[in-house]
């Protein structure tokens, strides 16, 4: 299945005029998806988005290893 059709809407940057860290990425994406901040998992390699999303109130997962992201995911889920 195409990633675009499981993920709806995809917000890329260069779309929305604004990229992360700046709170404009995340609050657009936030309204574009229709959803509360604290119904969001932000997952990031890169510490600055992270640290980013946070500031939005969105929760952030570093990933530094795929066995510790699934983990993060799930206990989000779980929640």
């Amino acid at each position: 299945m195409p990633v675009r059709r499981r993920f709806d809407p995809i917000c890329y940057s260069h779309e929305q005029g604004v990229a992360k860290p700046d709170a404009g990425a995340y609050l657009t994406a936030l309204e574009r998806m229709g959803a509360r901040a604290e119904d969001v998992l932000f997952i990031d390699d890169n510490d600055a988005p992270a640290r980013g999303a946070e500031s939005c109130g969105i929760r952030a997962v570093p990933h530094r290893d795929n066995a510790t992201t699934i983990a993060a995911i799930e206990r989000f889920l779980a929640n």
